[in-house]
């Protein structure tokens, strides 16, 4: 068993879900909506190293919201490799942005629907969601 797993009834392993913290306000309630599912959640800097994350053995990770742009100097850039990620707000943007994504400014800030055009599918990715 990894760090922070748990044993379920049956012998199965209880699945834990990593929380990248890119410094939003909502991480906290991420990681309560959570728990209340049921599932491990825990709460990581985004400084953690890939090798950490690695020996965790997460089932799925979520790169939470922050205040920066991805663009900006100094704004968190850890997007892990080799596990599941869900990015919410700023997790997607640094998703689509280490993936070769365009990421700028829309017309109606940062609330509101927004379209997202799919120029080209990127075999790796496939089945992450």
């Amino acid at each position: 068993m990894g760090a922070g797993e748990e044993l379920l009834p049956d012998g199965g392993i209880k699945p834990q879900i990593g929380i990248i913290d890119n410094g939003g306000q909502y991480t906290n309630l991420i990681r309560k909506r959570i728990l209340n599912l049921g599932v491990n959640a825990v709460l990581l800097s985004h400084k953690t190293a890939q090798e950490d994350i690695d020996e965790m053995g997460l089932a799925g990770i979520i790169g939470s919201g922050g205040k920066c742009s991805v663009t900006d100097e100094g704004a968190p850039q850890n997007l892990p490799e080799g596990v599941p990620y869900l990015g919410i707000c700023y997790g997607m943007q640094l998703d689509a942005y280490k993936n070769r994504g365009k990421v700028g400014s829309a017309e109606l800030g940062e609330y509101g629907n927004a379209l997202i055009d799919v120029v080209e599918h990127a075999a790796e990715k496939e089945g992450d969601l």
